[in-house]
């Protein structure tokens, strides 16, 4: 059962997930929600995580800032999905909060990628940016930018399941992408 959380560990994910999402207490969410399963594990791991949601979202409404407190959930959200996927800190990012609407790249990074394009290496472009985003705890900028590296890792799949499969296409409008970027985010 690789893939599959244990039921109090799910519940704390979900409940995180709609506590951080809902400005409405337990009673009363619990109240308008059908639950899809009768797990008592899983009802205990969905109240500690639907707190930990409200705990953090009282937090982000208290934080002034530009960036909008949609955006903020948005962000968060995002981060939770992406630690899942590589190291983030959370504390850290909640830390620098201030620093997640700011898209601005280094002019050394801009020059680095831009060599690394002239150069047929790609993959080094995103890793620079998406290197600099996290460090610098970019968060929506890391958002952003992660779809245009989804876009290379589709093109990818394309081309394992298509052994013929032309990447010249896709790879000229993700060079284009990549340019346009840094255009539009040098500091």
């Amino acid at each position: 059962m690789s893939g599959m959380y244990h039921p109090i560990a799910q519940g704390e994910i979900d409940g995180h997930k709609e506590g951080l999402n809902c400005g409405l207490s337990l009673i009363e969410f619990v109240g308008n929600f059908e639950f899809k399963t009768t797990n008592k594990e899983y009802f205990i791991g969905f109240g500690a995580g639907f707190k930990k949601g409200q705990i953090l979202r009282a937090h982000l409404e208290k934080l002034e800032i530009t960036l909008p407190f949609e955006e903020r959930i948005a962000c968060c959200q995002y981060m939770f999905w992406e630690k899942n996927r590589c190291d983030i800190n959370r504390d850290d990012y909640l830390d620098h909060i201030q620093n997640w609407d700011n898209f601005s790249l280094d002019l050394n990074i801009c020059n680095k990628v831009l060599d690394f394009l002239e150069e047929n290496k790609i993959q080094k472009c995103f890793d620079e940016i998406l290197t600099f985003y996290k460090q610098n705890f970019r968060l929506q900028a890391f958002k952003e930018f992660d779809l245009i590296y989804n876009y290379l890792k589709k093109m990818r799949q394309k081309k394992i399941i298509t052994k013929d499969y032309d990447t010249r296409e896709d790879r000229a409008k993700i060079d284009l992408k990549l340019k346009n970027w840094i255009k539009n985010n040098q500091e």
